[in-house]
């Protein structure tokens, strides 16, 4: 769902075109906001850019047993 007050926000930080992530303190709206920074000397479509995305999308866990990989680290069968 758009969200007048983040975009505003992201306008405020695009507004400076400088390639780096801004602060975290500088995301802080109503709801918690991330970024991503593409870039290309070339003229790129918006699927390519966005399909970036796609190669950088980790999952946060392992398949197999609960707790195998940290076995003296584990919390409600999480490592």
């Amino acid at each position: 769902e758009w969200n007048r007050e983040t975009a505003s926000n992201a306008q405020k930080w695009a507004n400076k075109c400088t390639l780096e992530h801004s602060s975290a303190a500088d995301r802080k709206t109503s709801m918690k906001c991330g970024e991503n920074i593409f870039m290309s000397s070339n003229p790129t479509a918006w699927s390519n850019a966005i399909g970036n995305n796609v190669s950088k999308k980790n999952t946060p866990y392992q398949q197999g047993t609960p707790c195998a990989s940290c076995p003296d680290n584990c919390e409600d069968g999480l490592c």
